[in-house]
């Protein structure tokens, strides 16, 4: 799928990635703040498109940096007050709040600029259902759940703040609990809370999702 960066041309993302370390141990960490030490970062390894938001590219972490990269997560290896983060972002624009609200959420706040200046917003504004989708995009690059980003189920979503155009968005989840199934011992559930920040670190979206995570093969047996 093709993705429109801030120049209106059409590009692909960068590739950003780092070498490997193993899983880091359950962190303890409450602030979702970008200088918390304690953050585990999935560096992006192919490209991902998307047609409502642009990828920014980032300078490499620097080496003093106490983030470890992981590849693969296992259900054995989360646990609760575990956090992870990526160096994705994701910058929203004029034109991709226009072309997703044509298509998904066609009401004036969301469609132009003249016609949102009478609104309630007083300005052009994502649609809430765009910030999820930009959410979702930067979810499948920062979660390195083994077998992908598979949900049962939302128990909460909020936006608390509008995503308006040149707005810079990333992610940070929070394992809040980690409950292996009595039904299948293979796997079990994971309750995250998903935050997607602007780049004033302001709340634009909280959520709380369940998501299906696996055993490694040999302990699933």
């Amino acid at each position: 799928m093709p993705l429109a960066g801030t120049n209106g041309r059409l590009h692909r993302p960068l590739i950003l990635a780092q070498g490997h370390s193993p899983p880091a141990p359950p962190l303890h960490g409450t602030d979702v703040g970008e200088n918390n030490p304690t953050l585990i970062a999935l560096r992006l390894r192919r490209a991902v498109t998307a047609p409502f938001a642009a990828p920014l590219a980032l300078p490499p972490a620097r080496a003093s940096s106490k983030e470890n990269a992981v590849d693969k997560a296992y259900l054995e290896d989360l646990a609760p007050g575990q956090v992870f983060t990526s160096e994705a972002r994701a910058v929203v624009d004029a034109g991709s709040i226009k072309r997703f609200a044509g298509e998904f959420d066609p009401q004036p706040f969301h469609l132009d600029e003249a016609t949102a200046r009478p609104t309630f917003f007083k300005r052009l504004v994502a649609s809430g259902w765009h910030t999820t989708a930009v959410t979702m995009q930067l979810l499948v690059q920062t979660l390195p759940l083994s077998e992908g980003v598979i949900g049962s189920g939302v128990d909460e979503l909020r936006w608390p703040r509008p995503v308006k155009p040149g707005d810079t968005l990333r992610v940070q989840c929070e394992v809040i609990d980690v409950t292996p199934s009595k039904l299948h011992p293979s796997r079990g559930t994971v309750r995250m809370r998903m935050t997607t920040l602007n780049q004033n670190d302001q709340p634009v979206q909280t959520m709380i999702a369940n998501l299906l995570a696996f055993r490694r093969p040999e302990q699933a047996a």
